[in-house]
């Protein structure tokens, strides 16, 4: 599904005044359907939760070379791109603050998905002395798997969607050490990380890898 595709498939989602009709049984299916393949209830079925951490870091990759997706690696402000006035973004100035702790000379990577030179999804990640926190993940709204940018994968014999927020935390993996934490505050994300191999850190609602 092509961006503009996407878009319009957002815009009638916006236009309808709704996400979900509690009285369509076409709704209710497809709302099942789709939150039963990013759950947190359905990963825990998993038996074998680090090797489908595996899986779905493989696929991610996969998704990004099969939609054509850039990864831009920031470790200075010169190498942040340029973002499209068709994007828009909610956690937009947490790149200016990125921009100050470089500034600052603070230790901070940030990774930028770019579908056709436009810029996507982007996260940041704070390198401490021990550990490193990301800090922020965002995928715009047409680039969502909700707006039909995702994939769907196989992991023993259940049925799972990645999509852009998942490569935006593979990419960051790769590009810090572990041990690295997360304060996921939604389902989403906690889907996102989890699916990745971060697990909860005892007595905190923080989610961690650290390997």
């Amino acid at each position: 599904m092509n961006r503009e595709m996407r878009k319009n498939r957002i815009k009638n989602q916006a236009k309808d005044g709704r996400w979900f009709n509690p009285f369509s049984e076409e709704d209710i299916k497809e709302s099942f359907e789709n939150r039963d393949k990013t759950s947190e209830a359905l990963l825990s079925k998993i038996k074998d939760p680090k090797k489908a951490a595996e899986v779905f870091a493989k696929e991610a990759a996969v998704f990004a070379k099969d939609h054509g997706l850039e990864t831009v690696i920031a470790t200075s402000k010169n190498s942040i791109p340029d973002f499209d006035d068709d994007v828009r973004f909610k956690y937009i100035n947490a790149v200016d603050d990125y921009e100050s702790r470089l500034d600052d000379g603070d230790d901070a990577v940030a990774v930028f998905i770019k579908e056709e030179d436009r810029v996507i999804a982007f996260g940041i990640a704070n390198k401490e002395d021990l550990e490193t926190e990301i800090a922020v993940i965002e995928v715009e709204i047409n680039s969502t798997r909700r707006a039909g940018l995702s994939k769907e994968i196989e992991i023993e014999n259940l049925s799972f969607e990645i999509g852009v927020g998942q490569l935006v935390v593979l990419r960051l993996l790769e590009s810090c050490r572990t041990p690295i934490w997360a304060d996921a505050t939604n389902e989403e994300s906690k889907y996102i990380f989890k699916s990745l191999g971060f697990v909860y850190d005892e007595g905190t609602a923080n989610l961690r890898k650290d390997e």
